[in-house]
């Protein structure tokens, strides 16, 4: 009787919102994951997964942590779109689950709104279905400042924070970014004194217990050098791939998009987490000086830093691409949640006998705010329907949406092939579109990715100009249809912007990239 009691008590209300959180989040994230074609930069990042199961040298190893966990689903449950997908959903998944570690620092409501805006954010639930690092980072991300804040008190070992940073720095440019920016926010919250001395206190005690750093650090490079080289797999792989990709990324002589480009996206795709963010952000820097000794203070603090340094990295950045807003989108995030738990607390606090006064400020805030969120979240769901659902929605995410038609351009050369003397005909791929198609036509043995088109190939898929129909005077076209479409949004007036929000429906320059399959007469 008593141990069904003791049972019954874990099940609350908390524990019960956090589980049709998590299924939701689930939900959204599996759900049709393997529709859509994969983009270019996914096809780059499978194929070379793809290798690694053939036992070939990857061609692509700037993400080792993505590289070799994707090579690992597709030898246990077979290569295709789902499963190169799906470590991804599951991370994003899981993501959602992370605030709960935060209740004791955020307040039980303010880490159930955070669970609640990561599982519903258009941004996190499209790279969530998106074979990139950047879920990969995000997640490892959340993971580190839960470890340094939240059970910094009863610390026991290094080990773990040591293997989240390996793994951060095994998961491309911005794991390595990931690493920067938390060593400069780390670095200020210290000289400036937020809360700096009990987190300093709370790290010599612990480190102060039995501690093995030399051990620590041998098993750390054991574990980087494993992903560094495919489990020992590919040991010429062995570098920084990390380290390079992150200073490749501040060349500026590919910078393509405005310093404030990143904003810009938070505020198209996640306003809801933008404007309660900066609130947030206001007021955790409006009672810093009044609070500066507190766990749960310094850890606000922290996500300020987090986000505000994140922002400057990324202004600064040459090569900008969409997912790099996850980035400050997690941290906001969090200081959304940290605000309405505050407001929470504060009225939870109060008794019947105290000013009223004081309650109206805290009521009329959630007044404010609750109308605020209703609104956020229909407007997060009608963005991720589009976003991630719908083939071929004009989208800012999406520098260029690969065609439904590529798949069915790798399936006709298959049916193709199989009519011919030599169902193993060499087929050869013009280069400048090379991707998707090194992952549609992974399992034929004779494709050759060319830059210059020669005669000698059974089926050639190239871009159908007048330069390649004289090249190509020997062969029919087959089949023509789009690689991708891209959008370039200009001239940008408010106007069709506004009916792109509702809509989705894009304006300006939307120009189809067109490729043919020809054969050989």
């Amino acid at each position: 009787m008593q141990a069904d009691k003791a049972r019954n008590s874990y099940i609350t209300w908390e524990t019960i919102v956090y589980g049709l959180i998590l299924i939701v989040a689930m939900m959204l994230r599996l759900y049709q994951v393997g529709t859509l074609p994969l983009q270019a930069s996914e096809s780059s990042l499978a194929v070379s997964s793809w290798q690694m199961v053939q036992g070939q040298s990857p061609e692509n190893w700037e993400e080792p942590l993505v590289i070799d966990s994707t090579s690992g689903i597709f030898f246990l449950f077979g290569d295709n779109d789902i499963t190169a997908r799906l470590i991804p959903a599951v991370l994003g998944t899981a993501l959602v689950l992370l605030p709960w570690f935060l209740r004791g620092i955020i307040g039980k409501s303010g880490a159930v709104i955070a669970a609640l805006l990561l599982a519903l954010s258009p941004s996190f639930i499209f790279f969530s279905r998106s074979l990139s690092g950047h879920i990969y980072v995000a997640m490892l991300s959340l993971l580190l400042a839960i470890y340094l804040f939240r059970y910094v008190r009863g610390l026991h070992s290094a080990l773990p924070l040591a293997v989240v940073v390996v793994l951060l720095f095994s998961s491309g440019a911005m794991g390595f970014n990931t690493i920067i920016l938390f060593a400069l926010s780390l670095a200020m919250l210290f000289a400036l004194g937020g809360g700096s001395n009990e987190i300093a206190k709370a790290f010599r005690a612990a480190w102060g217990e039995r501690q093995n750093p030399t051990g620590y650090a041998l098993l750390s490079l054991g574990l980087f050098l494993s992903i560094s080289t495919g489990a020992f797999t590919h040991l010429e792989r062995l570098g920084l791939p990390s380290l390079t990709a992150w200073l490749k990324a501040f060349d500026l002589s590919r910078a393509g998009e405005p310093w404030y480009w990143h904003l810009r996206l938070i505020a198209i795709y996640d306003p809801l987490i933008m404007v309660l963010g900066v609130l947030g952000t206001s007021y955790v820097l409006l009672k810093w000086k009044s609070d500066t000794e507190n766990e749960g203070s310094s850890f606000q603090i922290f996500l300020v830093f987090w986000a505000g340094v994140s922002l400057v990295l990324l202004a600064l950045i040459g090569g900008k691409e969409a997912g790099q807003i996850l980035s400050p989108l997690l941290p906001l995030t969090l200081l959304a949640g940290s605000l309405i738990g505050e407001l929470a607390r504060r009225l939870d606090s109060r008794s019947l006998h105290q000013a009223i006064l004081p309650q109206r400020r805290e009521s009329i805030a959630l007044a404010v705010i609750a109308p605020l969120l209703g609104l956020g979240l229909i407007y997060s769901i009608h963005t991720t329907w589009s976003v991630s659902y719908k083939p071929g929605a004009m989208e800012w995410l999406h520098p260029c949406v690969t065609s439904p038609q590529v798949i069915e351009m790798a399936q006709a050369v298959e049916d193709i092939s199989k009519g011919l003397p030599d169902p193993k005909a060499k087929v050869a791929v013009e280069s400048s579109i090379g991707q998707p198609f090194t992952w549609y036509l992974r399992h034929r043995e004779k494709v050759e990715y060319v830059s210059k088109l020669t005669t000698g190939a059974s089926m050639i898929i190239a871009r159908p100009d007048e330069q390649t129909h004289k090249q190509l005077s020997g062969y029919t076209m087959h089949l023509r249809g789009a690689l991708c479409t891209e959008w370039s949004r200009t001239p940008f007036n408010f106007r069709d912007f506004w009916h792109w929000l509702v809509y989705r429906e894009g304006w300006g320059d939307q120009r189809q990239i067109p490729v043919a399959l020809y054969l050989r007469r």
